[in-house]
């Protein structure tokens, strides 16, 4: 009996800890993919709709509500991990080439704990000085 009861508190054990192994591996990557998706959603949209002096010359320039737009709509088809994610666009300025953005989500635990875990990101476009 005494073989049973140590049994069954091992296997307790075992359990326990891989429920505590799969909820750090799966909050590791959620923030990995939060933040390679913003990386790559900031830089896709600067690449995209900003180009030095694009106020100067004759062209018609690049609203900040579309660019937000896309930044959202491409964070949102990059994130494949199921939970409920929110993102947000900070600040757009592309006169200046400043994007910042931000993503929470919240999403359970294999241990049945509701986390939510949050990643900011600000990209700045580098502009070669003006010649005088």
């Amino acid at each position: 009996m005494k073989n049973v009861v140590l049994g069954i508190i091992g296997c307790l054990i075992v359990v326990y800890t891989a429920m505590l192994g799969l909820s750090v591996y799966n909050m590791t990557v959620r923030e990995n993919q939060m933040e390679k998706s913003l990386s790559l959603a900031l830089s896709g949209a600067m690449n995209r709709y900003y180009e030095p002096n694009m106020y100067i010359v004759d062209k018609k320039p690049v609203s900040s509500y579309d660019v937000e737009k896309a930044v959202i709509e491409d964070i949102n088809e990059r994130l494949t991990a199921g939970g409920t994610a929110s993102a947000t666009v900070y600040v757009c300025d592309m006169e200046k080439g400043i994007i910042s953005a931000g993503i929470e989500e919240e999403f359970k635990l294999p241990t049945g704990v509701t986390k939510k875990i949050s990643c900011k990101k600000t990209i700045v476009a580098d502009q070669p000085m003006e010649d005088n």
